[in-house]
């Protein structure tokens, strides 16, 4: 709910229950690197607020969080399917990996991303920059045989919540801070 209000969509029920199964769906996911960070703080004795931003600070990386922002920074500025297909072959051929795809735990794609891209595909009222985001989805997936991960799951759900950009990795943050908290409780438990 306070999310919702934060971004003016406490109003909209629907809203409000998409946002709540994203933060569910971000809240762990075992021993990532951002989880490990944290945990290791919290074996130094160092109080909550410092783990937690262990594990912000690492989940900040290109390769988690700071991946919405790839995502959302390779189409920044696409207005048409053809500037979509212009930046996936660019990318393609500089050799650089594709932002929000193909995460190597989930070979038969993530769960996580299915999940947010059929909640954001259940908004009647779909944008461009949602619309332009399901094309790059699809263009991944056909051209390249790219399957979606979290990162882009976000990055959709955001934009057809209407949301800022940036909003899918704070969304990711926010949710998994709830998972580093309960790792950093066991951690200290845990004694060692």
């Amino acid at each position: 709910q306070c999310v919702a209000e934060s971004f003016d969509l406490e109003r909209d029920e629907k809203a409000v229950n998409a946002i709540n199964h994203a933060l569910v769906l971000c809240a762990d996911h075992e021993m990532s690197s951002s989880t490990f960070a944290a945990r290791v703080a919290a074996s130094t004795g160092a109080e909550l607020r410092a783990c937690v931003l262990a594990g912000i600070a690492a989940h900040s990386g290109a390769t988690l969080g700071g991946g919405c922002d790839r995502t959302e920074y390779l189409l920044r500025d696409a207005k048409t399917r053809e500037d979509v297909r212009a930046r996936l072959a660019e990318t393609e051929r500089a050799g650089a990996r594709i932002p929000g795809f193909n995460l190597p735990v989930y070979p038969k794609g993530d769960p996580r991303a299915r999940h947010l891209l059929a909640l954001a595909h259940s908004f009647a009222s779909q944008n461009e920059r949602a619309q332009l985001i399901y094309a790059f989805i699809e263009e991944a997936e056909h051209r390249l045989h790219l399957r979606p991960s979290i990162e882009v799951g976000l990055v959709a759900l955001a934009a057809a919540l209407g949301l800022p950009e940036r909003s899918a990795s704070a969304l990711w943050t926010l949710g998994r801070t709830a998972g580093w908290i309960a790792h950093v409780m066991e951690q200290r438990l845990a004694g060692f």
